[in-house]
């Protein structure tokens, strides 16, 4: 039969173990927090560029119609009525257009291609972080 002593001892012993149950609950707990933080700031780093692809792919596809038309040789605007040719000074009109349109979309797509890549490394930084955070457990 356990004596009095066996039983504080023991009852003590239960105390030291939910001491430390809570502190590893509130560890795991402190843990959790940082790994969502982590997971939300990699979740806001993911890039996001739906409306400026779309406007983006827009403005190419326009770009591409008018080159279309330029390799035609016939443009409505500076076509008359019937006329099947284009003079030289006409198509140099709508080529020096067609070169403005280009070297619009080409910038945009400069500006596009640099903040994708920015965005890109700003992702795997912060998935590297949150691997090394779960290897701290």
């Amino acid at each position: 039969m356990a004596t009095t002593k066996e039983l504080k001892e023991e009852n003590q012993h239960w105390h030291e173990d939910h001491l430390q149950w809570i502190a590893d609950i509130e560890l795991w707990q402190q843990e959790t927090h940082r790994l969502v933080a982590l997971l939300y700031k990699l979740e806001k780093a993911i890039p996001e560029h739906s409306s400026k692809l779309q406007q983006h792919l827009v403005l190419i596809e326009k770009h591409e119609k008018k080159i279309t038309q330029y390799q035609g040789g016939r443009d409505q605007r500076y076509l008359a009525d019937g006329e099947d040719f284009v003079s030289i000074e006409r198509q140099l009109e709508f080529y020096k257009t067609l070169k403005s349109l280009h070297n619009e979309a080409k910038q945009q797509h400069m500006e596009l291609k640099q903040s994708y890549a920015d965005e890109m490394e700003t992702f795997r930084n912060l998935a590297i972080a949150l691997l090394a955070e779960t290897n701290k457990f």
